[in-house]
């Protein structure tokens, strides 16, 4: 087996901004170049991306309900809808730029904080973002706003002063609270947080100071000055006797509440260096604390266990890729644009590049002999290509009454000569390309699920296509008709493994290998391998997989850090028991005798296959992802 092993491909995650857990505990991860990520904390796997618009980042998120509201660098407040992957609605808050928003604790109200000193009241009941007030009005930027109960918001301001309001006093402000000044610039309070029980609250701002105040007589409990620079993120565990804050000098640290017969005091405890730049959110929810800033990474550790326990990071997670390969190509799409290299040999060439003229930034990529299919959220291109040795010449396909009608998609496959796409509200078209014109073939029924697509799979033929949904559900698709398969609870990766066989991973690190067609369900293979061996149980926890694919009778799996493969041509021949050199019969598993794994290559943003003799594994070594310069932390020599 021939392996191309590749590292020229850019792949580059935008930086991390801002996130929150909602009500159900899915973490929600806003990106600098205004992707949402939505992930689920049981196995860190990560759910959806939803691409957002060019030229936006996410500063701010909060979420009310199982809805989520963003801001950033623009007077819009955004709730966005996760089914659809569009805004469900922008809300001009005809103030300011909004710098921070949060929902009040019944998640009925939005409060956003405005560059012009405004703090707008939003009443988000009935599904719908509304105006209802704007508090008393002053003269500095509003940094961060936090919610104490349903009546009174705070904010942390840019000239050095946190001041409360009451919403139902027709906002009246209640106090004004200053933090210690600057020598040489003016305080920014960058950072708020509220202790449960809604008796205290926190501040972190650009001196470096962690201050604990009274809520109710506003005055200043505790002083702490943990940190070298600004202070810009704040979490407090579910039970408020934890805070933990992070910001411009890369560590975390720790604050412990000390509760005595007579008073309690709040004790800085310790610190920990997990992150090799900035850090800009915190988010707390049960036991982890996942960080993330500049580095691009999500960091996932313990919060009862923060000193000395294990902790996650992922950098260059790719469960969902956006790396694709056809034949000899591999290709790249990233907010709107589409690089294509061919591999030859040990020299990778460049050989297209597409700027996509799209207020949205790309969702999927597909590519064939003669065209490339490229899709936004609201809008479909496709592009002829011709093989002219060093580049592909890449031409446009237009058709002005495909314009009109033209649907976006989320996903955009090749099934033979036919590009089938599926849209933003779950429906499935079928569309003949030629030079010229763009034709909608046929609109194939849904089966009425009530779950979103996950993840699209073409059979090798053409003849099926599998849409793996985020339920679980398995619904495959012929010509005119489709039907619901089974079933598989956390299934998140699938890939075919012959015209009618489709294997599919759940994050329950399982495999089951099903048929497409026909009255049975499980295959030979699956029926023998209901448990997967310890050390692939083993990576996949530790590695989340991020594909599969099927090679050489071998179905492959990888994760960041690893790959491996499970021989399906042996079956089962190797189970049973056999005779051990002292003479005594052992059992012998037949998964583990069938299963290879190497960590040989690292890390991984692709892997897949070339042709029927090689396959190439991409990596992204961390080292060559752009840097800014980060804080030069004291050095102690010993």
């Amino acid at each position: 087996m021939d392996v191309h092993r590749c590292r020229f491909v850019d792949y580059t995650p935008a930086t991390i901004l801002s996130s929150c857990f909602t009500d159900d505990g899915r973490y929600v991860v806003g990106r600098s170049n205004g992707q949402l990520e939505v992930w689920d904390p049981t196995h860190w796997t990560h759910l959806v991306t939803i691409p957002g618009t060019a030229s936006s980042s996410v500063e701010g998120i909060c979420s009310a309900d199982g809805r989520i509201f963003t801001v950033g660098g623009s007077t819009m407040v955004t709730e966005w809808d996760l089914d659809t992957w569009r805004p469900k609605s922008n809300y001009d808050c005809n103030a300011g730029v909004v710098w921070c928003v949060d929902a009040n604790p019944s998640g009925t109200h939005l409060a956003a904080g405005c560059d012009d000193g405004s703090v707008v009241i939003m009443s988000i009941e009935g599904g719908v973002v509304e105006y209802q007030s704007i508090l008393q009005r002053q003269d500095s930027r509003v940094m961060s706003i936090k919610w104490i109960d349903d009546n009174v918001v705070i904010g942390g301001c840019a000239d050095g002063r946190i001041r409360s309001w009451s919403v139902n006093e027709r906002g009246r402000m209640l106090a004004t609270m200053r933090v210690d000044k600057s020598k040489t610039e003016s305080t920014l309070v960058w950072s708020l947080a509220v202790i449960p029980g809604g008796s205290q609250f926190v501040s972190g701002d650009s001196t470096g100071q962690v201050k604990f105040w009274d809520v109710k007589t506003s005055t200043l409990l505790q002083s702490f000055s943990p940190h070298d620079a600004d202070v810009l993120a704040l979490a407090v565990s579910s039970d408020g006797t934890k805070v933990f804050s992070a910001g411009v000098d890369r560590k975390i640290h720790q604050f412990t509440l000390v509760e005595s017969k007579k008073s309690s005091k709040w004790a800085h405890s310790f610190n920990r260096l997990l992150h090799a730049n900035d850090v800009r959110t915190l988010a707390i929810f049960d036991d982890w604390l996942v960080s993330g800033g500049i580095e691009r990474s999500i960091v996932v550790s313990s919060v009862s266990e923060f000193l000395d326990g294990e902790y996650k990071k992922f950098t260059v997670d790719q469960q969902i890729s956006n790396t694709f390969t056809y034949k000899n190509f591999v290709g790249l799409f990233s907010d709107q644009f589409v690089k294509v290299w061919r591999v030859e040999n040990s020299t990778p060439q460049l050989v297209a590049k597409l700027i996509i003229n799209a207020e949205e930034n790309v969702t999927s990529v597909d590519m064939s002999d003669d065209y490339i299919a490229v899709a936004t959220i609201n809008a479909i291109k496709v592009f002829a290509i011709v093989d002219a040795g060093a580049k592909l010449e890449v031409t446009k396909v237009k058709d002005a009454q495909f314009e009109e009608i033209n649907p976006g998609a989320k996903f955009v496959r090749w099934v033979g000569s036919k590009l089938v796409a599926i849209t933003a509200e779950e429906e499935i078209y079928r569309f003949s390309i030629t030079a010229d014109s763009i034709s909608l073939d046929t609109e194939l029924e849904t089966l009425g699920s009530r779950s979103t697509s996950r993840q699209v799979a073409v059979s090798p033929d053409s003849s099926s296509v599998v849409i793996l949904r985020h339920n679980g559900d398995l619904e495959v698709y012929h010509e005119n008709s489709g039907r619901r398969l089974t079933k598989i609870s956390g299934g998140c990766q699938m890939t075919f493994t012959g015209d009618d066989r489709l294997a599919v991973y759940s994050d329950s690190a399982s495999i089951k290998e099903v048929f497409v067609q026909g009255s049975q369900l499980l295959t030979p293979w699956s029926n023998a391998h209901q448990k997967m061996p310890a050390r692939f149980v083993s990576l996949a926890h530790d590695a989340p997989v991020e594909g599969c694919f099927y090679l050489d009778s071998k179905l492959w799996v990888y994760g960041t850090s690893w790959l491996a493969y499970f021989d399906m041509s042996s079956m089962s021949s190797a189970s049973g028991k056999k005779r051990s050199r002292q003479g005594t019969e052992v059992a012998v598993d037949a998964s583990s005798a069938s299963f290879s794994v190497t960590e040989k290559y690292r890390p991984i943003i692709k892997a897949a296959p070339l042709s029927a003799s090689s396959m190439v594994v991409v990596e992204r070594p961390l080292l060559s992802l752009p840097t800014t310069e980060a804080y030069a932390l004291p050095k102690i020599q010993l």
